[in-house]
């Protein structure tokens, strides 16, 4: 069992920030896993304030405080929460199916991708990228975080940004946008980006490289979107915002411009014998 921390108020606390009293909670572990040693320490006791863990230890040394509600887990294991460092709470059904499903329908399906995220003990996500539905991880996020539904502490990246002519959908000549948000140069690259956080981005979720294929000797070969000058406009512009770049980048230039640039997050990526070269000679590996 993944130990969540707990919001609701409850009436045996003083006040916090919000004027209610913080709901106290103590849990009383048969089992405790400790990340930092590997080991399960036995007999546990983990006190809650509101939504912080204030104490945990072991239980002849670990004083309940009174009237603390008491949950008893003596017969289970339990762990921190985990992360889930790559998840798409919008991927439930295809972005072609955006024209026969509607907006608040593919909401409610992310929602509950949320959701299934935290029973399965994973109590933070970063979701990089709706995938077509514009703002709406931004919306499910705020919704969790003003208590209206259960689930997990969200860092959101909204549409994401991508190359103009390198995101659509559907037969040729049909130009449906795949949802990413394209951009044509540095200045609308710049542009992109404040637009993002002003949605609510936590982080900004790039497209340096598109689909790839293999050589009849089995090369790799990653098609490439973004031009490195692009790329660095993202970065400094998402920096200059105190937001992170994760870039999705199997290999090739696409990768390349997104280490030169010093995005903060490779995702799928593929390191090559020239890419290892590339970043031991930028210092980022030894």
């Amino acid at each position: 069992m993944a130990l969540p921390t707990c919001g609701q108020t409850g009436p045996t606390a003083k006040p916090g920030l919000s004027g209610q009293p913080e709901r106290l909670v103590a849990i009383q572990v048969g089992r405790l896993f400790d990340s930092k040693s590997g080991q399960n320490l036995l007999n546990q006791v983990i006190v809650i304030k509101g939504e912080r863990i204030v104490e945990v230890g072991a239980a002849d040394k670990i004083q309940i405080p009174a009237g603390a509600q008491l949950i008893d887990f003596s017969h289970a294991t339990v762990l921190p929460g985990l992360i889930d460092g790559h998840t798409h709470v919008y991927d439930t059904t295809s972005p072609g199916n955006r024209v026969t499903q509607s907006v608040e329908a593919w909401t409610l399906l992310a929602l509950k991708e949320a959701q299934t995220d935290l029973r399965a003990g994973f109590t933070t996500i970063r979701d990089v990228g709706t995938h077509g539905e514009g703002y709406g991880d931004a919306d499910v996020r705020d919704a969790i975080n003003n208590g209206l539904f259960d689930g997990p502490r969200m860092q959101v990246s909204t549409r994401g940004i991508g190359a103009s002519g390198s995101d659509f959908i559907g037969a040729r000549g049909v130009e449906i946008s795949g949802g990413h948000k394209n951009v044509a140069g540095p200045d609308e690259a710049r542009q992109a980006v404040r637009e993002q956080i002003r949605y609510g981005a936590d982080w900004i979720k790039i497209f340096p490289a598109a689909n790839y294929s293999f050589s009849p000797i089995g090369e790799l070969y990653v098609e490439p979107t973004l031009t490195l000058d692009e790329v660095k406009a993202i970065v400094d512009e998402a920096h200059r915002h105190h937001r992170k770049v994760a870039a999705h980048a199997f290999g090739g230039e696409g990768l390349h411009n997104s280490i030169v640039a010093g995005v903060d997050t490779i995702e799928h990526g593929q390191i090559s014998k020239k890419l290892r070269g590339t970043k031991r000679r930028l210092g980022l590996v030894s």
